[in-house]
């Protein structure tokens, strides 16, 4: 199957790989320990409320 014909079938795939991209690195954020503990929590909801997003638009 050649990329155009990928393409048509699954447009936003590349939006949502780089939407999960986005999402690991706000979780890798909330996992460092020198960043502060308050902070730390609102990544992690950042990241809830992405994902509870994505698997609604998908």
């Amino acid at each position: 199957m050649k990329s155009s014909e990928t393409k048509k079938k699954c447009p936003y795939v590349e939006r949502d790989i780089s939407w999960m991209y986005f999402n690991q690195r706000i979780l890798l954020e909330a996992a460092r320990p020198e960043v502060p503990l308050l902070e730390r929590l609102t990544f992690l909801g950042i990241y809830s409320n992405n994902l509870d997003e994505f698997f609604v638009f998908v």
